[in-house]
């Protein structure tokens, strides 16, 4: 929807967003549309524990609520998921176009990529065939919680649709229909971060790659949904997953789905060799595996980690390690960079437990996300 006002020119990509949001403070003019975009704006994610979805808030109430949440990096600085950017690019096309943002994608991509059942969400009116979300919860499933009519209409997540409307919208981007190709390109390439490095994020797209071929992908996750669309171009094949549990893996079944159709998108096995380390660095992420083991882990131990998710971050790394302490060992068996960043994968043994553990370092050398603990078998 951006992309389609860039073509018409009544938005600049490049153009501070206090030109549509006006009230916005002082400290958003350096942040551009192209910010938003890549989530590199630095405006805090909204979804807190303490945010209450049970009330109504109109797009102004959301504009006022993010303008007086603290800055967490200078614009392009960084990479940081916010929904809070995509609620705020939602309201930039209502104002630029006079219409809800779901009508203006309606009548200028829904409708001319052949979608016919997506709709914005609704808690009241009937729509025929929809699915239920649930949550894991003490006792097993559960329903989602539930978040009020109006809220749940915010752009960075509150579609309904169908797998009828993915596989069309699935044939738009195969065949970069709707926009012009030099959109196309934009929405397509690793955003640069201020540094010059580029981090493999376009416009609401991830990168990676799989046994040497790229992948296009992102996932979506709310009220109990997790949907996943990966495609893998090299092969023309494209695996959309929709799920109504908020415990499926739907990211990881798309890739082995991906892997099962063609044979050439197998991943290379887990590597299972030590490489050279830095000794600092791993003495560095002992120290922070037993505060996480001890529950003492704190925001300060970031160099850069959201601010709302650390509370449940904290929690669920407990969990995990709760009772084993400072590890025995710390093998590095992989080390990569991403963005600024620096991401490493280690082997974490306690006696007889032993955990894949993958974070990333940042240029100032702290933590700046624990990607995370998968259990590996002896």
């Amino acid at each position: 929807g951006v992309m389609l006002l860039d073509e018409d020119g009544r938005v600049d990509l490049d153009a501070s967003i206090r030109e549509h949001l006006p009230e916005s403070p002082e400290s958003w003019q350096p942040i551009t549309v192209r910010h938003l975009l890549t989530h590199a704006s630095g405006i805090p994610d909204y979804t807190s524990d303490s945010f209450d979805y049970a009330t109504n808030y109109s797009e102004d109430d959301l504009v006022r609520m993010a303008s007086d949440l603290t800055l967490e990096f200078p614009a392009g600085t960084r990479w940081n998921y916010s929904n809070t950017g995509y609620a705020m690019l939602g309201v930039m096309i209502s104002r630029v176009t006079g219409a809800p943002y779901w009508e203006f994608l309606r009548e200028r991509l829904f409708d001319p990529a052949g979608m016919p059942t997506i709709r914005i969400n609704t808690a009241t009116e009937i729509v025929p065939h929809r699915a239920r979300g649930y949550m894991p919860g003490p006792q097993g499933l559960q329903n989602a919680s539930h978040v009020a009519e109006q809220t749940n209409t915010t752009a960075d997540g509150s579609m309904l649709f169908s797998l009828r409307d993915m596989i069309a919208w699935n044939e738009t981007v195969r065949t970069r229909s709707i926009l012009s190709p030099e959109s196309w390109d934009q929405i397509l390439t690793p955003m640069v971060l201020n540094s010059g490095n580029s981090h493999p994020y376009g416009f609401a797209w991830f990168f990676d790659e799989v046994a040497g071929q790229p992948v296009l992908e992102h996932s979506g996750a709310w009220q109990g949904f997790v949907n996943q669309y990966t495609r893998f171009p090299s092969s023309d094949l494209s695996v959309i997953v929709l799920t109504n549990a908020r415990s499926t893996m739907s990211a990881t079944l798309a890739m082995q789905i991906g892997a099962m159709i063609d044979p050439v998108l197998t991943p290379e096995p887990p590597a299972t060799e030590a490489i050279a380390d830095d000794p600092a660095v791993t003495a560095y992420v002992a120290e922070m595996l037993e505060k996480m083991s001890d529950g003492s882990l704190e925001l300060a131990d970031f160099d850069f980690v959201r601010q709302t998710v650390f509370p449940r971050m904290r929690a669920a790394l407990q969990a995990q390690l709760a009772g084993l302490g400072r590890p025995d060992d710390l093998t590095l068996l992989a080390s990569k960079q991403v963005g600024d960043d620096t991401e490493l994968e280690y082997r974490a043994t306690w006696g007889d437990r032993r955990m894949r553990v993958t974070l990333t370092i940042g240029p100032d050398g702290g933590l700046t996300n624990f990607v995370f603990l998968v259990p590996e078998s002896q």
